[in-house]
C-alpha cells in the first residue's frame, strides 16, 4: 500500500467502527442522568444491560442463519448494523423518556437495538478488515474506531455534565449527536469499499509496478473484497500440510467430534486461551463494571459509606456526577489503549497481564460497592474508582484489538476469517450468561438492591424536558 494513502485509510477505519458501540457507550454516560427520572432507578443500568443481553443472545444465531440461507458478502451485514445504530440514536433522541408498565421501555428498545447492531457489526467489520490480507495494525485501527466515537461522547458529556443538577442540555440533544455519529461512520464506511473496490480492479502488473517489485508479483492477483492472493493460498496450503499430523490436527478432530456444534478449530489450545481471555476482558469490563459502576458511584460519593447516605448522594445528584465523570474518563483510556495496541507487535502479547489489568480492578469496585472506603474518606473512594475503572478499560482498549489479531496465528489465512469471528461468539456468549447473573444479583439485593425512590425522580433543575 503506498504510504500516502495510509493516513486516509487510518482515518477511514477509524471512523468506520464508529458507530459500532458508540451508542451503547453514549448509554452508558447519559446513564447517570435517565437513572434520577426514570423508574428504575440506581438499577437502571443493569436493566438496560439485561435488555442489551437478549439482543446479544439473538445476534449469534440469526446472523449464522441468515449468513447460510442468503450469502450476503460480509459488506452487507456491516450496512444493516449501521442502520440498526442509526434506528437506535433517533429512537433515543425523541423517545427516551417514554414508560410503560413502570419500565423505560424506550430506553430497554433502545439498549436492545445497539447491543444488537453493534455485535452485528463486530461479527462483521473486523472480518471484513481482514478479508484483503491487510497488514495486522489494521485490524487495531478498526476496533479503535468504536473507542474514537466514545471519545467524543464523552467530551459531549463533560459539556453536558449528566446527572449534575447544573446539566447544560438534554438527553435528546446528546443522542442526536450520537446520530450524527453514526452517519459519519456510515460515511467513512462507504469511502473504504469504495477505494477496495477500485484498488481491486486495477492491473496487477499495475500494482507490482507502484510497489517497486518488478514483475515478480505481476502474477499475483491484488487481494479485493472477498479474494485472497495467490500467496496466501500457497502458504495455506504448506501450513495445512504441516500441522496435520500434529497436536493441532488431534485438538481438531475432537471438535469435529462434538457433533457439528463446534467450529473445526474450536478446541485448539491457542483458541481456546485466546477466547477465553478475550471473553473475560468483555465481560468485567463491560458488563461487571457497568452494573457496579452505580452501586459503587453512590457509595463512594456518600459521606460515611453507609446505604441510607449512598441513597441520599444518587438523589442529591452527586453520585451521577462521580459516575457520568468516570464513564467519561475511562471511555477516553479505552480508545487511548486502543491507539496504543496499533503499535504494538503481536510477538509482545501477553494474556496473564491482561487478565490482571481487569480482575484487580472488579475486586477494588466491588469492595466499594460494599462499603469500602480507601484512606478513610469520600476522596479517597473517588479515586478508587476512577482508577479502577480506568486502568480496567484501557486494558480492554489495548487487549482486545490484539488478541483479535493474534486469534487466527496457527491457522492458514483462508481459516483466519473463522477464526476472528469464533473468537466474537464466544464473548457474546459469555458476556450473555454474565449479564443474567449480573441480573440475579442486583434483582437479589446481593449487589445495592432495587432503589424505590427512583420513581419518585421529576428531573426539576436541569431544564430537561418531558
Amino acid at each position: 500500500m503506498p504510504r500516502q494513502t495510509k493516513p486516509m485509510l487510518r482515518t477511514s477505519a477509524i471512523q468506520v467502527e464508529c458507530s459500532g458501540w458508540t451508542l451503547v457507550d453514549a448509554t452508558m454516560i447519559e446513564v447517570a442522568r435517565m437513572g434520577q427520572v426514570q423508574p428504575e432507578g440506581l438499577a437502571l443500568a443493569t436493566a438496560l444491560g439485561t435488555a442489551g443481553t437478549i439482543g446479544s443472545t439473538a445476534v449469534v444465531p440469526l446472523f449464522y442463519a441468515f449468513q447460510r440461507q442468503l450469502r450476503w458478502p460480509l459488506g452487507r451485514w456491516v450496512w444493516l448494523a449501521l442502520a440498526g445504530q442509526m434506528g437506535a440514536a433517533v429512537l433515543g433522541a425523541a423517545a427516551w423518556r417514554v414508560t410503560w408498565g413502570g419500565t423505560s421501555a424506550a430506553l430497554y428498545a433502545v439498549s436492545f437495538l445497539s447491543t444488537f447492531s453493534g455485535n452485528f457489526q463486530q461479527l462483521a467489520v473486523v472480518p471484513w478488515v481482514q478479508e484483503g490480507g491487510t497488514d495486522s495494525a489494521a485490524v487495531s485501527w478498526t476496533m479503535a474506531g468504536s473507542n474514537f466515537g466514545a471519545v467524543i461522547c464523552s467530551l459531549v458529556g463533560f459539556l453536558q455534565m449528566p446527572g449534575s443538577p447544573e446539566q447544560r442540555f438534554s438527553v435528546s440533544v446528546f443522542f442526536a449527536v450520537v446520530a450524527t455519529l453514526v452517519g459519519l461512520g456510515a460515511a467513512a464506511y462507504a469511502l473504504l469499499r469504495r477505494r477496495r473496490n477500485r484498488h481491486s480492479s486495477r492491473p496487477a502488473a499495475e500494482c507490482s509496478a507502484s510497489r517497486g517489485e518488478g514483475g515478480r508479483r505481476a502474477r499475483q492477483p491484488v487481494a479485493g473484497d472477498g479474494m485472497a492472493s495467490m500467496r496466501h493460498v500457497q502458504q495455506s496450503d504448506l501450513i495445512l500440510r504441516r500441522a496435520s499430523g500434529s497436536r493441532c490436527a488431534r485438538w481438531c478432530r475432537r471438535a469435529r467430534g462434538c457433533g457439528g456444534f463446534l467450529p473445526w478449530f474450536a478446541l485448539h489450545p491457542h483458541v481456546v486461551r485466546v477466547a477465553a481471555v478475550n471473553a473475560i476482558l468483555q465481560l468485567v469490563c463491560w458488563i461487571f463494571l457497568r452494573s457496579l459502576m452505580p452501586y459503587a458511584a453512590a457509595r463512594a460519593a456518600s459521606e460515611d459509606g453507609t446505604a441510607a447516605s449512598a441513597q441520599q448522594a444518587h438523589e442529591d445528584g452527586h453520585a451521577g456526577e462521580l459516575q457520568a465523570l468516570t464513564v467519561e474518563v475511562s471511555l477516553l483510556a479505552v480508545f487511548a489503549g486502543a491507539t496504543l495496541s496499533a503499535y504494538v507487535p503481536d510477538r509482545a502479547v501477553r494474556l496473564a497481564p491482561a487478565l490482571a489489568c481487569e480482575l484487580l480492578p472488579l475486586v477494588a469496585i466491588s469492595a466499594l460497592c460494599a462499603g469500602w472506603r480507601p484512606l478513610g474518606s469520600s476522596t479517597g473512594a473517588r479515586a478508587a474508582l476512577l482508577v479502577s475503572a480506568t486502568v480496567a478499560r484501557f486494558a480492554d482498549g489495548l487487549f482486545s484489538p490484539l488478541l483479535y489479531r493474534i486469534a487466527g496465528d496457527p491457522f492458514p489465512e483462508s481459516e483466519r476469517q473463522a477464526v476472528t469471528q469464533w473468537t466474537g461468539v464466544v464473548a457474546i456468549v459469555v458476556s450473555t450468561l454474565g449479564t443474567w447473573v449480573t441480573l440475579g444479583l442486583v434483582a437479589g439485593g446481593v449487589v445495592g438492591g432495587w432503589p424505590e425512590s427512583g420513581e419518585e425522580g421529576s428531573g426539576e433543575g436541569s431544564g430537561e424536558p418531558d
